[in-house]
């Protein structure tokens, strides 16, 4: 189920990255598109935390005088609630939003053949022209499982004619949707942005001997970390 709804993002993320041509540039542009569908719903959802934060000393004027009566409380600020045409809830409702849409674009982004390919599942089992080709040529990646179509996409992004050839004289094996195969850079300002940071490299003296190697190490760890950070000030 989460696939299928994946799946309209993982569209969205592949016809971006063909009109950029950057991956990086496609999740940028991705991350606007959706600020914009969704700027009416959070204006929506400030607009319901103004009119709670207008009515404050209203509530605890209510507060004081029914302290000693919870179910009186309740019935009042309700009553409140009705003549300012306030719902407490909406602000909150409207807020939840994006976390969907984020969970889908995680989905497309680790399954970049399936989902914003569009190829079959069993392209990549056993009896698929995937799987026969990435056996054949002797499939190796440091990514992990989670992630493991990311390094089959870049494996074969970096074999496309040798691919395209085996398809052509394999049709016997499953091939549905192959066609729809499109190579992907993965490389954003210097950065692979298809591999995984970690923090072993920091502790190796040889990995700070190159710079082509610790300086995009170091951008991936410091990713989320300025992500974070920027949320937090956001936030604030």
């Amino acid at each position: 189920m989460l696939n299928s709804i994946a799946k309209p993002f993982g569209w969205l993320m592949m016809r971006l990255y063909e009109f950029t041509g950057s991956y990086g540039l496609s999740v940028i542009l991705f991350a606007l598109i959706v600020k914009l569908i969704l700027l009416p719903f959070q204006m929506k959802s400030k607009r319901s935390m103004m009119q709670q934060q207008r009515l404050q000393p209203q509530i605890q004027a209510l507060q004081k005088k029914h302290a000693a009566n919870r179910q009186k409380l309740n019935e009042e600020m309700q009553k409140l609630y009705r003549e300012e045409g306030v719902k407490p809830l909406s602000g909150c409702f409207w807020s939840f939003i994006p976390f969907p849409i984020l969970i889908a674009l995680y989905q497309a982004i680790r399954f970049p053949l399936t989902i914003m390919m569009g190829i079959a599942d069993a392209v990549r089992e056993s009896g698929g022209v995937i799987a026969a080709f990435l056996e054949q040529t002797g499939f190796t990646t440091s990514i992990s499982s989670a992630y493991i179509q990311i390094g089959e996409t870049q494996w074969l992004s970096s074999r496309v004619e040798q691919f395209k050839t085996f398809v052509s004289n394999n049709t016997g094996l499953v091939s549905t949707g192959v066609e729809k195969f499109s190579p992907i850079d993965f490389t954003f300002l210097g950065i692979d942005l298809g591999s995984e940071p970690g923090i072993k490299w920091l502790f190796q003296s040889e990995a700070w001997a190159d710079s082509s190697y610790w300086l995009p190490m170091l951008g991936l760890v410091m990713s989320p970390i300025i992500a974070a950070a920027l949320t937090f000030i956001s936030s604030r």
